[in-house]
């Protein structure tokens, strides 16, 4: 079980930190969605699809192995003796070397070339026991774009996509009326995209349907929150039960025993936990004369990455669809490998907050929805502030309660997906 599972799903017959809302609920909440928007929201809003048999595939690791057969590769860099790049198959994603063999430039700049690659190579683990492997490749042929390729993207490990759909449709359920129709029609928009994409490239949910998961369970941690909200003594109580978690000095251990009413006793401060400390006193200060309005902190966060739709390229993006929404019809689409996932070109330049930015601007500007310009300016706060600071990539600080909770509940989700 991954220490993932142990927050958001208990274990031990321990209840989660963060654990989903019942059944029963989520299904009342998708029936009411229905009935308001007249639809059925499976015909709407597909559920991705994931290959659970590649899913569950495993490359096996040891030193010498040989592995033969296609993957997305990622762009090449020069390491002076070997050049390095990323390989991405539905199991994972795996560094990819290959010995400089005369021309390094010529050979870096065929490597660059290629986005679907067969290749014949064996792991490397180096160094010698130290779990670090590498797929040493001895040749690598270029292989063609058909309808399977999406197949080598790696694959969201859980087999959980309807799931995770509904539990995202749930908190829409929960918004006031404008901001229903609004999230509806934007979500119109971006779906397709928005369903399938990456969450990061590295780090956390980086994996097909990465970034609608992540998106969930950051709204998941954000509600458990928001219940506590409107009682400062419980909202202080569960805040520092979150602080204490987190300063444990063995706590992949204690989380078999850890129930959300008690806190673990061993505790010592770290980088996370303090941060965690200090975003909580933040919170309790502002939420005194400002209340956590649920709408603005749900709605801020199913928009707080979607920049993250231009800043990632991948297999699939040689249409240039996914500019159009941000840019408009006459947008040149820039040249980029569709390819393992990577930095799109427009990603590197601007990051995924500024285009987030602009792509909740354009809508603010171009649409008539029911929102007040206030609720648009929040949603553009959320986006700019949830990495909290300019050296983790945001041009704001937060400043507002529900700016604060949507950061917590991002960082908390960042380094439980990655486990540390």
């Amino acid at each position: 079980m991954t220490l993932k599972s142990l927050f958001f799903e208990g274990s031990n017959e321990k209840t989660a930190f963060w654990s989903k809302p019942p059944a029963d609920k989520i299904t009342f909440g998708l029936i009411e969605l229905e009935k308001n928007f007249s639809c059925k929201l499976v015909e709407r809003f597909p559920v991705p699809t994931i290959d659970a048999t590649l899913s569950n595939q495993v490359l096996e690791q040891k030193d010498g192995q040989p592995v033969n057969g296609l993957f997305l590769m990622g762009t090449a860099t020069n390491k002076g003796s070997y050049i390095s790049f990323s390989l991405e198959n539905a199991t994972g994603t795996f560094e990819g070397r290959q010995w400089i063999n005369g021309d390094a430039d010529l050979q870096l700049e065929k490597l660059n070339q290629q986005s679907i690659v067969s290749i014949t190579a064996k792991l490397n683990e180096f160094p010698k026991k130290s779990g670090r492997f590498s797929l040493m490749c001895s040749a690598i042929k270029p292989a063609d774009y058909n309808d399977d390729t999406a197949l080598l993207q790696r694959q969201m490990p859980d087999d959980t996509p309807q799931a995770i759909v509904d539990e995202f449709f749930f908190y829409i359920s929960l918004l006031s009326k404008p901001f229903q129709n609004t999230t509806f029609y934007l979500l119109d928009d971006l779906w397709a995209d928005f369903s399938l994409r990456y969450g990061a490239k590295g780090h956390h949910h980086n994996y097909r349907m990465g970034l609608l998961q992540h998106t969930t369970e950051v709204m998941r941690i954000a509600y458990h929150i928001h219940q506590h909200a409107e009682n400062p003594t419980s909202l202080a109580t569960y805040l520092n039960i979150i602080t204490r978690t987190f300063q444990s000095l063995d706590w992949k251990k204690m989380l078999t025993d850890l129930t959300p009413q008690t806190a673990y006793k061993k505790t010592a401060p770290n980088e996370t936990s303090n941060h965690i400390a200090e975003l909580s006193q933040r919170i309790l200060t502002t939420s005194i004369t400002e209340p956590l309005s649920l709408d603005t902190l749900l709605f801020g966060i199913i928009f707080h990455d979607i920049g993250k739709i231009i800043e990632y390229s991948s297999v699939g993006d040689e249409s240039g669809d996914k500019y159009k929404r941000w840019f408009g019809d006459n947008f040149e689409v820039p040249h980029h490998r569709a390819g393992a996932i990577d930095m799109d070109v427009l990603g590197k330049r601007f990051g995924h907050i500024q285009l987030g930015v602009m792509y909740i601007s354009r809508q603010m500007y171009q649409n008539n929805t029911e929102l007040s310009l206030n609720d648009w300016l929040d949603t553009l706060a959320v986006i700019q502030s949830h990495h909290y600071k300019p050296e983790w990539g945001s041009p704001v600080v937060p400043r507002t309660t529900v700016e604060f909770v949507v950061h917590l509940a991002d960082f908390i989700d960042a380094r439980i997906a990655s486990e540390f």
